[in-house]
């Protein structure tokens, strides 16, 4: 029986699944560290650990969740791009390399204005050779009509073989700056996704496994991987969407609140009717807002390896600061233990904190201080606790400043988090927990508290907050009450029970919520679910995924002429009446959605096709003014 191999790389851990569609069952589980560093390692130690017991002539399709897109966005980690433009430039600033202004422009309703000089068009592209990895195109409602931005891309495809976009292929809004930061970024992450795709595909193949690959996208639905090397910027929030259909996937639940905590972040979602409310836009990264469809999903930066730091004012504080949990470092680094324990045992040390670093790696291109070359010295014989650092340095711990070598990741810092609390009250059990120990009683002397009043006052700070998150992501919430960052303090917050949870469930997935989340529940009053396989359900997500594309296009009157205009992804079109136009939509637009299906890798497609009418007031109410028509297709399409 055909199989489906589910990978999700997440910011902490690599996770894998092989299920069995037919019986809807989890046939083998992986998880890996996720080597942020080297991502393809990760992959393939999870694909290894996989196909240990497995047959590789049983697997049909793998399918990939990833975080790769999110990350180099708000990394700024993208490939170089020129931006072609037609109809002048948006005003605001643009995520491009190189940005070029055409001869052409369209008017609002798609109407010609000014022709593309050719010519230019094809001296622009020569002039690009070599100096960037692809290349965008954006005009001015393009969405009304792509005849320019089409042409280009035509010129360009005979000038050179650059990977190349247009905007109206990616996003069918009016708005002609969001239009354009979405083509730009979607040209930066080809050849990031592209490295990926690439490496996945030579990892299977290794393990003889010569199968379709397929692509998580921010909605949850799934394409071929050859579709996401033209549109990449379709897999952001890939991850936190695979999450989610693995939540209901898992537990059959059709309603309620789904909570994935992982080791950077906590994502929540209300499920209805078994699906989860998709947005077009909204989604905000790296400061950059895309117009790309994503599962409307709330990120708190809250999870297992969250920092936990002590105020100067002797306050504790959590998050959202990710870090390498202690024990896990004592596994790695077995001297840290030893500096800890002599920082928690003496007096001397009485303001000083856990916190400890260890190095990544050493960039070519970057220029260091005396000071921080000395601090990579240091660090490239093993890694050292900040007092050990500072000592050696002769310097006080408060007078060093490492953010620099911190945020450009040339050292990993490494702390006291909610994961070591769990390994020294012993509900979770995977790595040094004596080390964690250590830490926790320097925390604890920093509170002026003992280990035990210590740890009571973390666990009920960490609850109370995920209390907030919680009540945050529900509907019966005012606005007012919700957070658009982080997680505050919250005790206010969390008086009173929602109704929400008198008759629907939260379901928790994640490898840390068997720990924490029923105690969690129970101030909720919530039943709370967390399914067998909960630990790798975003994997789980990722292989139980399906292929759904829809395209939309718009019939507007034109008043000067009494014709009908189609505003369409593939054309800009008029017709005398309106049924003539709304037959001919209807029928390209089925056909449109049906090849987009086809070529995200769908089969048995089935296409829907929706009509909606708009209409507005009169200026006195007392008449209704025809605006358009709206046509949508949906087709969704089975894997195997």
């Amino acid at each position: 029986m055909a199989r489906i191999m589910g990978i999700d790389t997440g910011g902490t851990f690599t996770d894998g699944v092989i299920i069995d569609p037919s019986k809807e069952q989890i046939l083998c589980k992986s998880k890996v560290f996720t080597e942020k560093h080297d991502l393809i390692s990760s992959v393939d130690a999870c694909i290894s650990n996989l196909m240990h017991s497995e047959d590789p002539g049983q697997i049909a399709l793998v399918c990939i969740s990833t975080t790769l897109a999110t990350n180099a966005i708000v990394e700024g980690k993208k490939g170089r791009v020129a931006l072609l433009l037609t109809g002048g430039k948006p005003e605001g600033k643009l995520p491009a390399d190189i940005c070029i202004e055409l001869k052409g422009k369209l008017n609002i309703k798609g109407k010609e204005k000014e022709p593309l000089d050719l010519e230019e068009v094809a001296r622009s592209i020569e002039g690009l050779k070599d100096r960037v990895d692809a290349v965008a195109i954006s005009g001015y409602a393009s969405v009304r009509n792509p005849k320019h931005e089409l042409l280009v891309k035509q010129i360009l495809g005979g000038i050179t073989q650059l990977p190349v976009v247009c905007a109206h292929e990616l996003s069918s809004e009016l708005g002609y700056y969001d239009r354009t930061v979405t083509a730009s970024l979607n040209a930066g992450l080809i050849p990031v996704i592209r490295d990926l795709i690439y490496a996945v595909r030579a990892a299977l193949k290794k393990k003889g496994i010569n199968v379709p690959v397929m692509i998580v996208k921010g909605d949850g639905s799934l394409m071929r991987d050859t579709l996401a090397l033209d549109k990449p910027i379709e897999t952001i929030l890939s991850g936190p969407a695979a999450s989610m259909i693995g939540g209901v996937y898992l537990t059959k639940q059709k309603n309620g609140l789904i909570l994935d905590m992982g080791g950077t972040t906590t994502d929540t979602a209300i499920v209805n009717e078994g699906r989860v409310k998709i947005k077009n836009s909204g989604a905000v990264i790296g400061g950059w807002s895309p117009q790309v469809k994503a599962a409307d999903i709330q990120t708190f930066g809250l999870g297992g390896d969250s920092r936990i730091g002590i105020s100067p004012e002797g306050k504790l504080v959590m998050g959202p600061r990710k870090v390498m949990p202690l024990c896990v470092a004592g596994s790695k680094y077995p001297n840290l233990f030893g500096e800890l324990r002599e920082i928690a045992s003496g007096e001397r040390f009485e303001h000083a904190d856990a916190d400890c670093f260890s190095l990544i790696k050493i960039p070519q291109n970057m220029e260091f201080t005396e000071m921080e070359k000395k601090i990579l010295h240091i660090l490239a014989e093993d890694a050292h606790s900040l007092y050990q650092i500072t000592n050696r340095l002769g310097k006080a711990p408060d007078t060093l400043t490492l953010e620099r070598l911190e945020s450009n990741e040339v050292i990993q810092r490494i702390s006291l988090t909610p994961t070591d609390i769990l390994h020294i009250n012993g509900s979770f059990l995977l790595w040094n927990a004596e080390i964690s120990k250590e830490g926790a009683k320097i925390a604890a002397k920093q509170m002026q508290k003992t280990l035990s009043e210590f740890l009571e006052e973390v666990t009920a700070a960490f609850n109370n907050k995920m209390v907030f998150i919680c009540k945050n992501a529900i509907p019966d919430v005012s606005d007012s009450k919700k957070a658009n960052a982080g997680v505050p303090d919250c005790k206010k917050a969390n008086s009173g029970v929602p109704e929400f949870f008198k008759d629907k469930p939260m379901i928790a997935i994640g490898a840390p919520v068997k720990a924490w989340m029923p105690a969690v529940s129970k101030m909720l009053q919530a039943s709370l679910i967390i399914p067998e396989h909960a630990e790798v359900a975003n994997a789980i997500g990722a292989a139980a995924g399906q292929i759904t594309e829809s395209v939309v296009a718009l019939i507007r009157p034109d008043r000067s002429t009494d014709e009908f205009i189609l505003h369409a992804p593939w054309e800009w079109k008029s017709f005398r009446t309106l049924e003539e136009a709304v037959e001919y939509a209807a029928a390209y637009a089925r056909k449109y959605a049906f090849k987009k299906a086809e070529d995200a890798g769908g089969s048995n497609i089935e296409v829907l096709d929706l009509r909606e009418d708009i209409y507005v007031d009169d200026f006195n109410h007392d008449a209704k003014n025809f605006i358009e028509v709206r046509i949508k297709a949906t087709a969704v399409g089975r894997l195997i």
